[in-house]
């Protein structure tokens, strides 16, 4: 069909929030399921235009609606379609912090240390 798979968008999202997480919030992050995690509970994607095969974008991201004691925040995305100079998709996720030192993985309070680095990122 000459243009992106949308599976492909959900990529670029989970990139650019393993990479802003391990880098920005959390750089002793590990893929390990111990200790305090970031785990999505809901993602979604609304696509506005196609992207074509060998466009380039540019994939942008910011953290809302921070709930220290629900252990909970937002992601929201935008995609950005160089080819059309225009906004060619936006999306956004739910992340839950669980602790996985706990029987279960419970949902847990995000990290104090980990709090001004996501309103960095507001």
């Amino acid at each position: 069909m000459v243009h992106v798979n949308n599976t492909v968008y959900f990529r670029w999202f989970e990139t650019l929030r393993v990479r802003q997480f391990s880098q920005d919030i959390y750089p002793e992050f590990s893929f390990t399921p111990v200790g305090k995690k970031p785990v999505i509970s809901e993602t979604w994607c609304r696509f506005r235009r196609s992207v074509e095969l060998y466009d380039s974008v540019v994939i942008g991201c910011r953290v809302l609606d921070v709930d220290q004691p629900r252990g909970e925040f937002k992601q929201e995305y935008a995609v950005w379609s160089e080819r059309q100079s225009t906004v060619a998709a936006v999306g956004g996720c739910t992340i839950v912090v669980c602790d996985f030192d706990l029987d279960g993985g419970p949902r847990t309070p995000i990290p104090d240390d980990w709090l001004p680095k996501l309103m960095a990122l507001h």
